[in-house]
């Protein structure tokens, strides 16, 4: 788990540290060296024999110890170099083969992403063509409703005009239609008294032509 952890902690490109934390970095490290220096000059003045040396003299001392101890170090560096690379090359063909199987990991995921992205970019395009749609839609219709709502008045108004000349219309027809049924009922009346004055008349000649007969 550990090694798994090491493998997938990213580490952050200098580019990206901020400039401040590298200056911090940088002092740090100049104060450690300048502690281990004075701790190392201390060691060896107390070493020394001659209290009286001089500040040159110890530093001189100081950097052949340590040129001194450098190359002990690279001898003993040099007899563990084998067994060293033999690791590291172990240690590297284990991390590339991780590395490998890791890659085709997220290969095969970015795959799915790409996809699954895909789909919802189509899914949104689909939308919104359909958003835009009901959005024209909408305009239209709010657009006619608003011509309409100004064009109501004057249906109305024209409307209006053609029920009251159509209500004019049919009480002159309705007067008209009463006159006609009274010239009718008058007509039937003279009719009626006509032919009642007829026969009364008919009747009085013959009562007359029938005296005369006698």
């Amino acid at each position: 788990k550990s090694k798994k952890r090491k493998l997938t902690t990213q580490s952050i490109p200098l580019d990206f540290l901020p400039e401040d934390a590298l200056l911090a970095a940088r002092t740090l490290l100049e104060d450690a060296t300048r502690d281990i220096l004075n701790e190392q000059r201390l060691l060896l003045r107390n070493s020394l024999t001659d209290p009286d040396i001089s500040e040159q003299e110890l530093d001189d001392a100081l950097t052949a110890q340590n040129v001194t101890s450098s190359r002990t170090g690279a001898t003993t560096s040099d007899t563990q170099t084998p067994t060293e690379l033999a690791t590291l090359t172990q240690a590297t063909s284990l991390l590339t083969k991780r590395a490998t199987k890791l890659q085709t990991k997220l290969t095969v995921q970015l795959g799915g992403y790409s996809t699954k992205a895909s789909q919802i970019s189509t899914e949104l395009l689909q939308h919104y063509a359909e958003y835009r749609h009901v959005c024209i839609e909408q305009e239209v219709f709010t657009s006619m409703f608003q011509r309409e709502k100004r064009v109501i008045p004057q249906r109305i108004q024209r409307l209006q005009e053609e029920v009251n000349v159509l209500e004019v219309r049919e009480r002159v027809g309705q007067k008209k239609y009463g006159d006609l049924m009274l010239e009718r009922n008058r007509r039937k009346v003279l009719e009626l008294k006509q032919s009642r004055d007829g026969k009364t008349v008919a009747a009085d000649g013959a009562g007359a032509a029938a005296g005369e007969t006698q």
